[in-house]
């Protein structure tokens, strides 16, 4: 006779339901992840995979009689994952991603002491602190990189202008519904991602009844790219986007800072302005000729090449996505793309869209406008790392009594640069 232990008490989160079935002497195991099930002998556990490569495995191992087993490993990695977000927080070194891994309770204890570090953060846009409760994954960003922000500005801004340029021509009503946004915490999700809280780089908001996010924008370079298709899931099943814009982007060599002081600098911001008046042919240059050269100052490598560049497209319903090539072994595409296939009924909920009656239309995009942005932003970060690196110490005569070190401000930056860094990121805790 066959029998069912519910083990829901202590089942992963994101799993509807998950039972052991004996079967003559073996017993098989349950896993069932929104409406697809697994099946396994226990006798070697049941690991799946879902959608966005979180492996679960079901039962747990049970530790044999006499084990040495650890029980409070566990919670010594918890809190060193607690530990090493809670101080990049504090510190906030520019330019840092880390993904790891908390039980929403230990998320939650994270999230109140970041708001006690940073009481003003509903006007910060960095560093961020976000959430994937169906996965466990805490990501704390500091400043990322100028590139970074240039990157997702200039699609967000294009998307919004030319959606509402032809709407102002059809439906002003619609025109004035959506809005295109820089930054934007949301913690408005469902089912297995409820609790989760996400800030994208970017994106367009529809503003009418049951307002959402109906696009976002993602930026990040390719050690990242795991996370952030993750990220994709969180948005498109917990939060019903209709598009997942994602600009990945491979700097080689990685950046380091230079291994000796310079010592001879007084005024960082005259140091900076020569520093401008000397990359700016460099940056003329690759404006000009299409190039990708990396940026010299004083010898020292400040950037990188851009070694490789592309954008995907995902999309609600589908596990494909469609891929623009940029920039491939450090040479810009000859063919860069004239539309990432975005539709003006993108920016909108399909009931409002359908309401409206209207003809849609593709929104263009302007591939060799967007290389010149990737390129002017490098330039803004070489100047960016360079400036960092002299306020905190390390390149400038420090005066009589002065302490070396610092943060050089809030995310790491002492002085705004062409990116806008710092305030006015907007907030949706819905």
């Amino acid at each position: 006779m066959s029998s069912q232990v519910d083990r829901n008490e202590t089942k992963p989160r994101g799993v509807q339901r998950a039972t052991i079935t004996p079967v003559g002497q073996d017993s098989v195991a349950s896993l069932e992840i929104g409406g697809i099930t697994r099946n396994s002998n226990t006798n070697s556990n049941l690991s799946i995979v879902n959608s966005i490569g979180f492996t679960f495995t079901w039962p747990a191992p049970i530790p044999a009689v006499g084990s040495t087993d650890d029980s409070s490993a566990p919670d010594k990695d918890m809190n060193a994952n607690y530990n090493r977000a809670l101080n990049l927080l504090k510190n906030i070194p520019p330019e840092q991603r880390l993904d790891i891994q908390l039980p929403h309770a230990k998320y939650l204890e994270l999230k109140e002491a970041f708001f006690k570090l940073y009481p003003e953060s509903l006007e910060l846009r960095y560093p961020s602190l976000s959430y994937n409760s169906f996965t466990g994954t805490v990501t704390v960003v500091t400043c990322p990189a100028n590139v970074h922000e240039s990157a997702a500005g200039v699609i967000s801004s294009a998307i919004y202008e030319y959606a509402t340029q032809y709407l102002s021509t059809c439906s002003q009503e619609l025109e004035v519904h959506i809005a295109w946004f820089g930054s934007t915490t949301t913690s408005n999700f469902r089912g297995p991602f409820e609790g989760s809280r996400k800030q994208p780089d970017g994106g367009v908001r529809y503003l009418g009844r049951g307002g959402k996010v109906t696009v976002v924008v993602e930026i990040g370079f390719s050690e990242d790219y795991t996370s952030l298709c993750r990220s994709k899931d969180v948005w498109i099943d917990g939060h019903g986007v209709n598009v997942f814009i994602l600009v990945c982007l491979t700097e080689r060599p990685r950046f380091k800072n230079p291994t000796t002081e310079y010592g001879d600098i007084g005024d960082v911001d005259d140091a900076t302005a020569l520093m401008w008046d000397s990359i700016n042919e460099t940056l003329d240059l690759n404006l000009s000729n299409n190039r990708n050269a990396l940026f010299l100052y004083r010898g020292h490598k400040w950037t990188g090449k851009l070694k490789d560049a592309f954008i995907e497209i995902w999309r609600a319903g589908t596990s494909v996505s469609s891929k623009y090539l940029l920039i491939q072994n450090g040479h810009t595409c000859d063919d860069l793309p004239t539309t990432l296939g975005i539709k003006i009924s993108d920016l909108f909920p399909d009931n409002v869209w359908r309401a409206a009656n209207i003809a849609d239309k593709v929104i263009p995009f302007n591939g060799t406008r967007y290389m010149k942005s990737l390129l002017g932003g490098m330039a803004g970060t070489a100047v960016d790392r360079f400036e960092t690196f002299i306020r905190n110490g390390r390149g400038r005569r420090r005066r009589r009594g002065e302490e070396g070190g610092g943060r050089g401000g809030r995310g790491g930056r002492a002085s705004g640069s062409a990116s806008g860094r710092g305030r006015g990121r907007g907030r949706e805790d819905e």
